[in-house]
């Protein structure tokens, strides 16, 4: 990773770190302290993890999510210069449309749903559309769940443009 690089990364950390997060650029990890573990930090945190990995992968930076363990110290890891990519099979497992037409801005947050899932637990999430502006995400129990979900809607919000949409939020 280049000098430059390394200052991208860090001026992108900065702006994240005014919304109460604390995430450090350590090594080739970049580290987000999950000190408060209510599920709304939950989400908040992987929400900007994936919008790290992404700004990463513009950059042409391979990296990847380490989510929450013992191993870890319970804090999410992206692992740059490493780049474990999973490809969703199936797009309609991850809808829920009841019997409406798609409106084009969720199209569109679908489609890069497919695109970049690099997570094999996002395999869970389903995405819901009630009525024609709002979106519903359904996670199911597992590990790690509102981070999961942050990180859903960071990826959907890429392709559907987050200024179409509300998201019915249960937190």
């Amino acid at each position: 990773m280049s000098n430059k690089d390394i200052k991208y990364i860090n001026n992108i950390i900065s702006n994240i770190n005014n919304n109460n997060l604390d995430i450090k650029l350590i090594n080739n990890n970049i580290i987000i302290n999950l000190n408060n573990n209510d599920n709304k930090s939950l989400e908040y945190a992987g929400y900007y993890a994936e919008m790290l990995l992404i700004e990463l992968l513009k950059r042409n930076i391979n990296s990847y999510i380490i989510m929450p363990s013992l191993f870890n110290n319970m804090n999410i890891i992206i692992a740059i210069g490493n780049n474990k990519y999973n490809k969703i099979k199936n797009i309609n497992k991850y809808l829920i449309l009841n019997g409406m037409n798609i409106p084009d801005w969720f199209n569109n947050g679908i489609d890069e749903v497919y695109k970049l899932s690099r997570l094999t637990n996002i395999n869970s999430i389903k995405y819901e559309l009630i009525g024609n502006k709002t979106v519903k995400i359904h996670t199911g129990i597992r590990t790690n769940k509102y981070i999961n979900r942050g990180i859903a809607k960071y990826i959907f919000e890429l392709g559907a443009d987050k200024n179409n949409f509300n998201w019915f939020d249960e937190l």
